[in-house]
């Protein structure tokens, strides 16, 4: 979990958690969705911007769903490791490809905020 600020600009306060979206190697980037809790929140899964993650544990521990139309990348750096929950189980290999095939499918008829933190902020707002 770590605290960013949201994508549209409003401070967070908060730690949320995210699920790595992609890696990109060549330019030391990870790009992140946010994921919510289902709780107390059922009907934000009729938004078009929302999809339910079907096998969420592990690595999450509640009922969740992924926010499709927010993109966070930042650039990675060895101190992100502390931030892996569940010990570091992954999310099933086919929950991972269709979130991503639902996020490549949404971005192409719908806007996405999209928000750069470099390795001094994300530091800053997470104390590492």
């Amino acid at each position: 979990m770590m605290c960013l600020d949201f994508a549209d600009g409003a401070e967070c306060t908060y730690p949320r958690t995210f699920l790595v979206l992609d890696t990109d190697v060549q330019s030391n980037q990870i790009s992140l969705l946010n994921i919510s809790s289902v709780k107390k929140k059922e009907h934000k899964l009729l938004y078009s911007s929302n999809l339910n993650v079907v096998k969420f544990k592990p690595p999450f521990y509640l009922k969740s769903f992924v926010k499709l139309d927010s993109l966070y990348v930042i650039e990675y750096f060895p101190d992100l490791v502390n931030k892996v929950m569940d010990g570091g189980q992954t999310l099933d290999p086919l929950e991972l490809t269709n979130i991503q095939f639902r996020y490549n499918s949404y971005l192409t008829d719908n806007e996405v905020n999209s928000v750069f933190y470099q390795i001094d902020k994300v530091r800053s707002l997470n104390a590492l």
